[in-house]
């Protein structure tokens, strides 16, 4: 008996090894399938996250809102485990996204989390519900007409107390008449336009906050559409097209309508009297908050040197060392438009100023040429180009070609003319360009190439005196040394000051 048992005893040790993995694995997936009721524990803070998010309007218009939500959904092992009801919340929260963001990438995240859903479990409800978002997203992401016409994809907006931006997103350059149609309302009829996915149904949108009330699209013609827009109050108003990607923004305020200014358009600093005659007395004027726009940033470096510095880093530092001594000498509130290597669409950057009732606005870039042998500094203001290289230099600025920026410039014409901040931003950037002269002119051997106008994306749109400076030439190779320097950036920083304190100085006198 003893020999006959002996051979089947590594048979009977492999089953009872086979029997341990088994219960181990069993124990295992146990571990790693999360109950509904655990799963639904787990996704509190990040559901409690989404309902905040959404019961807030101005929160709804910050990207890092809604990307601090989804992180919450992603950290959960339900998340992890390609739990339904989680895919289903983020692919909400990224196509939720989307309407105020208007980036495709984000209806794309959303699409593949939904599939993933749809592929787990297609009979379910939330496979049914994730197939029927992913048809909707195709219809939008894939709809073109086949006619020439601008397809009008989306509507964005941006409301505060006395300010509202409203951005109409397109495929296109439009082709656009602005008007009011009264007291309270203004209509956009954009010509060769039809409606895209999202307004099928001529979409009406309403608006619970701030001047705006609702917005209103019709497809009016077979290619033109209008859209009203409802205030409950409506003041002053600028249409501006901007293009990468191609949109029409408009921005209103509830302030009194400006009367044109004739003579305004002029580079000589006028004396604040010879404003005055011209335009209607502003109201009590007083210098509480500064915004420094670093040019570029993140994936646009802006001009490159001829040893390869980027112009994003040094405007950044130097408008960090303006901050400082705005704050220190000054004691005046600074916004920056981008405090680190981020990039912040042009139309942000003004969006970010007015919304902060900014009283002033310093953009600060730094200048590049063909010719190596081009050095200086200049300061411009928003107007008619002074000349070809003030297009070349905006062009470059806007990102856009010098076509497109003349065209850009015939179109913010009208609105120059009766504007008042233009000739507060005359004075303005008179008063900077005397600072670097005396501040920085007098120790470094460079030249002023003076006060100039040009059709800046980054200045369209300032409820305020707005200025950008051109702080030195990367492609001088003199300059780009100077600038890769720390005494040299410290000195521009205190040039930009002095601008600032002589403009602040011109107030008090003349108010």
């Amino acid at each position: 008996m003893r020999h006959f048992f002996r051979p089947i005893r590594p048979f009977l040790q492999l089953n009872r090894f086979v029997s341990l993995a088994l219960v181990f694995c069993i124990t295992l997936a146990a571990m790693r399938t999360t109950s509904p009721a655990v799963a639904a524990e787990e996704l509190k803070p990040a559901d409690a996250c989404r309902d905040s998010l959404k019961a807030s309007p101005e929160r709804k218009k910050v990207r890092a809102n809604w990307e601090k939500c989804i992180r919450k959904y992603k950290e959960t092992r339900a998340f992890k485990q390609n739990d339904g009801h989680a895919l289903l919340d983020v692919a909400r929260l990224y196509q939720e996204l989307y309407l105020y963001s208007n980036q495709a990438d984000d209806l794309l995240i959303a699409k593949g989390h939904y599939q993933k859903i749809a592929q787990e479990s297609p009979r379910s409800s939330a496979g049914k519900e994730a197939q029927r978002q992913i048809n909707r997203i195709e219809t939008v992401l894939g709809a073109t007409p086949a006619s020439e016409a601008t397809v009008l994809s989306n509507i964005r907006h941006w409301a505060y107390p006395d300010y509202t931006r409203v951005v109409i997103d397109l495929n296109r350059p439009p082709s656009f008449q602005v008007e009011k149609s009264s007291s309270t309302s203004l209509s956009v009829r954009l010509s060769e336009t039809v409606l895209g996915d999202l307004f099928k149904k001529n979409r009406t949108i309403v608006v619970r906050d701030g001047l705006l009330k609702q917005i209103e699209a019709k497809q009016k013609e077979r290619d033109a559409v209008d859209i009203v827009l409802t205030f409950n109050k409506l003041g002053s108003y600028k249409a501006i097209p901007l293009t990468d990607p191609d949109r029409l923004v408009i921005d209103l305020s509830n302030g009194k309508e400006e009367t044109p200014a004739a003579g305004a358009d002029t580079e000589k600093p006028s004396p604040r009297s010879d404003v005055a005659a011209l335009l209607p007395p502003p109201p009590p004027f007083t210098i509480k908050t500064i915004v420094i726009d670093p040019g570029h940033g993140g994936k646009d470096p802006g001009a490159l040197g001829v040893n390869g510095l980027e112009e994003k880093e040094v405007v950044l530092d130097v408008s960090l060392r303006l901050k400082e001594l705005i704050e220190k000498k000054l004691k005046k509130k600074v916004i920056m438009t981008r405090d680190q290597d981020v990039f912040i669409p042009l139309d942000e950057r003004t969006l970010m100023a007015n919304a902060q009732k900014a009283d002033l606005f310093v953009s600060v870039h730094a200048n590049s040429s063909p010719r190596r042998s081009t050095q200086g500094i200049e300061v411009y203001f928003l107007g008619r180009a002074s000349d070809d290289r003030a297009i070349e230099v905006a062009a470059r600025e806007n990102a856009t070609s010098q076509k497109a920026a003349r065209d850009f410039q015939e179109v913010i014409l009208n609105d120059l003319e009766r504007d008042f901040n233009m000739n507060e931003s005359l004075e303005f950037a008179h008063l900077t360009q005397n600072a670097f002269v005396e501040q920085l002119l007098s120790k470094y051997p460079t030249a002023s190439l003076g006060v100039k106008r040009a059709p800046f994306y980054v200045l369209a749109n300032t409820n305020m005196p707005a200025i950008l400076a051109e702080i030195s030439f990367l492609t001088n190779p003199a300059e780009e040394k100077r600038l890769r320097s720390s005494p040299y950036r410290q000195k521009i920083a205190e040039s930009l000051l002095r601008g600032i304190e002589r403009y602040l100085d011109s107030i008090k006198v003349n108010s």
